[in-house]
């Protein structure tokens, strides 16, 4: 049976309401964003665009609010307590969800690059967020132990678990190309 530490205020997100409300936000801000009108009021007299600011400043709140997003399904699917250990400075479950959020945030940037609208960037983004989950999910269960090798401390464990999760973001971000 699978046992999980309680998780009390010191954790990320308190619900799963919250992953809900920051993806109504980013439909808002794209329905904003997406209409005519603010793209003409954000034009100055030289009629020069000036909505590249408000476009980098919405792609990156978007990436942050994905990798929040991937954070908390993250941490919501291992069995550990990844925010407690590390604050008891346990050096392997900082490398096992390192390499998670660099592997995720490859795919992200990749996403960003390649993608030619937000649809194409979420539906990147969503597809790269399962196949982070999966290879999670298919090497701790592989790699038997996972929960006890992580709460013991075993970097080695840990820095291999990132690895696995830095790899598959890396072949993630090249198969968005």
């Amino acid at each position: 049976m699978r046992r999980r530490i309680r998780r009390g205020s010191e954790s990320f997100c308190s619900s799963r309401a919250l992953s809900l409300n920051i993806f109504r936000l980013i439909c808002c801000v794209i329905s904003f964003y997406r209409q005519a009108s603010y793209y003409n009021s954000l034009r100055d007299k030289n009629g020069i665009i000036v909505y590249a600011v408000a476009n980098y400043l919405i792609h990156l709140f978007l990436a942050a609010a994905l990798l929040a997003v991937f954070f908390r399904a993250y941490t919501w699917m291992t069995p550990y307590d990844e925010v407690l250990l590390i604050r008891q400075g346990n050096h392997a479950a900082m490398l096992s969800l390192g390499g998670a959020l660099l592997g995720f945030s490859l795919t992200i940037a990749s996403s960003l690059l390649h993608t030619r609208n937000y649809q194409e960037f979420f539906a990147w983004a969503f597809g790269a967020m399962i196949v982070q989950a999966l290879a999670y999910a298919i090497a701790s269960r592989t790699l038997k132990n996972a929960k006890d090798q992580i709460e013991s401390g075993n970097s080695a464990f840990g820095g291999l678990l990132g690895a696995i999760a830095l790899a598959i973001g890396g072949i993630n971000a090249a198969c968005v190309s």
